[in-house]
């Protein structure tokens, strides 16, 4: 029985397996190759993933096996190696292979899905197309030390208007910049990175208020969750969205 991610990004931000193993390989050291310093940050779950997925197994005598296709997508345990089960990697084809005694996921209580195991089950998960968070393995690299953290990308300021360049007029200053601009501290940061994308001109309407702004947030959040089978974050408060619009509607006073 098969199944398949609806996910099929393979943009600069979701690589490839192949690719992401060339960068890797870049940075990785003799005594730790690039597959295994993948899979060590996989296993450990810093690396987000996702792939289109094809579940083999016994459906009848576990039925449970049904949510495989909507749980193991982008799940740490499909990268943890213990002595139940048995991975294989075919980077050239951008696949993976898990094999193991799996009978299904069961939930915690608080959102998250784990395994479940029966020593007389076989079960196998095959991954095609699998794809990694860029962001996520720069991450990793940068946390063992292996390659220097990325400057933050300036952003680009807008050119003054024609009619502007010969006056000593200053214009007001639009686009993502003022939204970073007004952002006072790591809290109103986040607001300011959903402001980019909740308001790509640049512009946040007057009648846009304190609440509107934080569900708006986490609206997106929860579709950012939902496509990573994540649970999504706690947005920034009513009070910190209420003051990064203060800021921001100071500066275009």
């Amino acid at each position: 029985m098969a199944g398949t991610s609806d996910d099929t990004s393979t943009s600069v931000d979701w690589r490839l397996l192949d690719a992401e193993l060339s960068f890797i390989g870049e940075y990785a050291r003799p005594e730790k190759p690039a597959k295994d310093l993948l899979l060590d940050g996989l296993d450990k779950g810093l690396i987000h993933w996702c792939c289109d997925l094809e579940v083999r197994g016994d459906f009848n005598a576990y039925p449970m096996l049904q949510i495989t296709f909507g749980v193991a997508n982008g799940h740490p345990f499909f990268w943890r190696r213990d002595e139940r089960t048995r991975i294989e990697l075919n980077c050239e084809a951008n696949r993976a292979t898990w094999a193991g005694p799996l009978i299904g996921f069961r939930s915690d209580g608080m959102g998250n899905q784990g395994p479940i195991f029966d020593p007389y089950a076989s079960t196998e998960l095959i991954a095609s197309r699998v794809r990694f968070h860029h962001g996520d393995v720069v991450n990793y690299l940068v946390k063992l030390g292996l390659m220097p953290r990325p400057a933050p990308a300036m952003p680009v300021p807008n050119p003054v208007p024609a009619e502007l360049a010969s006056t000593s007029v200053t214009p007001v200053e639009t686009g993502s910049a003022i939204f970073f601009k007004a952002a006072k501290g790591p809290k109103q940061r986040v607001v300011a990175e959903y402001a980019c994308i909740l308001f790509p001109d640049g512009k946040i309407p007057p009648d846009v208020g304190a609440s509107n702004l934080h569900r708006s947030i986490a609206r997106q959040q929860a579709k950012e969750a939902a496509a990573k089978n994540e649970k999504p974050p706690e947005p920034p408060s009513e009070d910190t969205c209420g003051r990064f619009l203060k800021n921001y509607r100071d500066l275009n006073t």
